[in-house]
């Protein structure tokens, strides 16, 4: 069974969409997070998420609200996989878009012009 695709172009109202961008987001953030006792992954998995940053910034730009980067969050895999592969060669537990992906874009989300602080973390 193949997965479900959820895009932030299937909810209706726009502050749904963010939220759930958001709530993906910050998850691999927190997945970064638990790696913290593993110096050697931890320093990989960094590594990932700056390279995909940096593209971020390239693809998206430095003024952007926060609906930008969650509307492009699917389409970004691709190449956001291909860094990963880049960065970490001989590190495949480093290509979990899940964590590498969702928490390059929480910490690129911090930049929007409309970014609010969440609780969450």
């Amino acid at each position: 069974m193949a997965p479900i695709i959820r895009t932030v172009s299937r909810f209706a109202e726009p502050d749904t969409a963010i939220e759930y961008a958001r709530s993906r987001w910050e998850e691999g953030e927190i997945r970064i997070q638990r790696v913290a006792a593993d110096s050697d992954r931890r320093d990989i998995l960094e590594e990932v998420v700056e390279g995909i940053m940096r593209e971020l910034e390239k693809r998206i730009g430095q003024i952007f609200v926060t609906m930008d980067l969650a509307n492009i969050q699917y389409p970004s895999e691709t190449w956001c996989r291909v860094i990963a592969h880049e960065v970490a060669p001989e590190s495949p537990w480093a290509w979990e878009m899940d964590t590498v992906q969702n928490a390059a874009f929480h910490r690129y989300s911090r930049r929007a012009s409309d970014y609010q602080m969440s609780t969450a973390l």
